[in-house]
């Protein structure tokens, strides 16, 4: 697991909210094909768990539009 996912993940797990920046890089790299499976499982349970921000949720979907 590389380790700017594995920062976000931590982050995520201390209940800290996300940069939009930085879930935008994410997301954009899930799009683009090179983020493992368990990768994006264990990112997105994490976000639901710490429950999405509106920031978090709208750079995601700029991210996918982007595509």
């Amino acid at each position: 697991m590389n380790l700017e996912i594995r920062q976000m993940l931590q982050r995520l797990i201390d209940r800290q909210d996300l940069e939009a920046t930085e879930l935008q890089r994410f997301m954009g790299e899930v799009m683009d094909g090179r983020v493992e499976p368990a990768q994006i499982a264990a990112v997105l349970v994490a976000l639901s768990a710490k429950g999405e921000t509106p920031t978090e949720v709208a750079a995601a979907a700029r991210a996918m539009r982007e595509r």
